[in-house]
């Protein structure tokens, strides 16, 4: 392939989405969604598990891979997989939107909008946009085997299974594509036939059913590692993941985290939200990706239907029980590939009626413009941060050998995050720790000791009835420790902390005692020592499932990570 100007700016709308992504990445606020997602992998390489009870197994590697890489967990590498997968998604737009209109123009618009998409700065954050990368190369896919060349759902089947291993409500487009490779094979592919024969010919033709089969093993087999997890925690410890749990398998270990039914008045008010945020954040692909959607229905109302029905699915589904927020980065990544191909049209309609000639080059101007506002907002956001600026201040006035009282007035996630590579004491432990020490016979020595406490003005993260029920213990030990120690910095944001400095006369080795307190139901840092709730030890024909599912699982990794060059193959050779 030559080097052409095409390529050339789809190289810069690549590196564009990059740096804005690699930017926001630093300032981003932390929520407790987020926390549990990144606290997880840490470590979960060396750990050898083949699953967790949060499922989301293949992010997990993927996040942990980029700690071991970039030196642990911090607001940068917590969102590393986001960065990557959220950058290279630019070029799966660029060849899904060319396939749909066979247009560059309306391609390298459509990336160009993605990359700059005000709602992607803002929420590029946890599994979405990993788990979507891999969604829209399954559709990209889909649409190449409705065209003709049935291989092309094997390749669509193994994208497809590798985005449920990172996030598993894309099962939810499986009906979608069932819909739409029905509706299609009867419309298009048989309209000769009546609706009965067609019937027929769809479910009894031996080469399609041969073809469904082999789909549906290869999805089967890359998703095997998840089963197999569940099959063995279940044998052996009689609980199954939080999903599973959710139907009804095993013991009801999760009741407190599960997400509530759907519920119609709980997806009526997201959607109402949703759509004043979306068009306050990305108004022009709102506009214009309804536009486009319209003209590509007229154009093709097949692969049109598919995106849609795709977008509005998980739209009401995620809607209707968690809320939106990240969960809905499909919505800017599908109505960016209309977006671009109703600006094309206009801009042509426009240039020919009114000779403005800058129609597009404006509109795309304006979109630079409001994306730096975007940013801009995003980095105000830190501000508001509280764990981010404790990791500040951590990381900037604590010493990496002291040792740090958290009051528990402050909620267990922030601490558990700012301090996965520290040393640190929930406030409930200090006064056995204390015990510890002072009834010890080893020599000991002045260690940096520093208190950290949560200040009035807020709840410092926990819902008021959990903060009530410590507070009186929390007063306690704010009135043993203060008089020994100074006030060296103060955190005033959405929560209010203190962070106290003193010493404190300890063993030599005293650390070597503290024990890394859970963090939804796993050790920070999966600590060797600790007791894991989903360990098992399988004895007879179990042992070679699970050799099995990790044979599966790693070369799962391995296939998945090779799909970034794959897809820059696919940029290369696109005809």
């Amino acid at each position: 392939m030559r080097f052409n100007k095409n390529n050339f700016y789809l190289i810069l709308i690549f590196l564009l989405a990059l740096v804005i992504k690699i930017i926001t990445a630093f300032y981003t606020p932390l929520d407790t969604d987020e926390m549990i997602y990144s606290l997880i992998p840490l470590n979960i390489i060396s750990a050898e598990r083949l699953g967790n009870v949060f499922q989301s197994h293949l992010y997990f590697y993927f996040a942990d891979i980029g700690y071991q890489i970039a030196g642990g967990l911090s607001p940068f590498t917590a969102r590393l997989p986001s960065i990557i997968f959220g950058s290279f998604l630019v070029f799966i737009i660029y060849l899904v939107a060319f396939n749909l209109f066979k247009n560059r123009k309306v391609a390298l618009t459509s990336s160009f909008l993605f990359a700059l998409s005000g709602y992607v700065i803002r929420y590029n954050i946890e599994t979405d946009m990993p788990a979507f990368f891999f969604s829209l190369l399954s559709i990209l896919f889909f649409i190449k085997g409705l065209r003709g060349d049935y291989r092309n759902f094997y390749l669509s089947s193994l994208f497809l299974a590798f985005s449920v291993l990172i996030k598993n409500i894309v099962l939810i487009f499986i009906p979608v594509y069932l819909l739409i490779l029905i509706f299609y094979y009867f419309k298009k592919k048989t309209p000769h036939l009546t609706l009965n024969k067609a019937i027929k010919e769809l479910f009894f033709n031996k080469k399609i059913i041969l073809r469904s089969l082999i789909c549906c093993s290869i999805f089967v087999l890359i998703i095997s590692p998840v089963l197999i997890y569940n099959y063995l925690i279940y044998k052996y410890n009689g609980f199954t993941d939080i999903y599973f749990a959710s139907f009804g398998f095993g013991k009801d270990l999760y009741s407190s985290i599960q997400n509530k039914p759907w519920n119609l008045l709980k997806l009526t008010a997201s959607a109402s939200n949703f759509i004043v945020n979306f068009f306050k954040k990305d108004g022009i692909i709102f506009i214009f990706g309804l536009f486009g959607a319209f003209f590509s229905f007229r154009k093709n109302k097949y692969f049109t239907s598919l995106l849609l029905l795709s977008l509005v699915t998980l739209f009401v589904f995620v809607g209707g029980i968690t809320g939106v927020g990240s969960h809905a980065l499909w919505v800017p990544i599908v109505l960016s590939i209309f977006s671009g191909y109703s600006l094309v049209l206009i801009s042509k309609k426009v240039s020919s009626f009114f000779n403005i000639k800058f129609f597009l080059k404006g509109i795309l101007v304006i979109a630079l413009i409001l994306s730096i506002f975007s940013i801009k907002e995003v980095v105000e956001l830190s501000n508001h941060s509280s764990t981010l600026q404790l990791w500040d201040v951590v990381h900037e006035q604590i010493p990496s050998n002291a040792i740090v009282v958290m009051d528990p007035r402050i909620y267990r996630g922030s601490y558990a995050w700012v301090f996965n590579d520290r040393d640190y004491l929930e406030g409930t432990q200090f006064f056995t720790f204390l015990e510890y020490i002072e009834s010890s016979s080893e020599e000991k020595q002045n260690i940096p000791f520093y208190y950290i406490e949560c200040r009035p003005g807020s709840y410092c993260g926990w819902k008021p009835e959990d903060f009530n029920n410590i507070e009186s213990y929390s007063k306690q030990l704010s009135e043993f420790l203060l008089p020994k120690m100074k006030k060296i910095a103060e955190i005033k944001s959405e929560h209010n902390y203190w962070i106290y400095q003193g010493t404190i006369l300890a063993p030599k080795f005293v650390h070597e005692s503290i024990i890394k307190p859970e963090f939804w139901f796993y050790p920070v840092g999966w600590w060797k020592n600790s007791q894991i709730i989903d360990d098992y030890n399988p004895v007879g024909i179990d042992i070679l499932f699970n050799k099995f599912g990790f044979v599966i699982f790693y070369l799962t990794v391995f296939c998945s990570l090779l799909t970034i060059f794959f897809v820059i193959y696919l940029v290369i050779t696109e005809k």
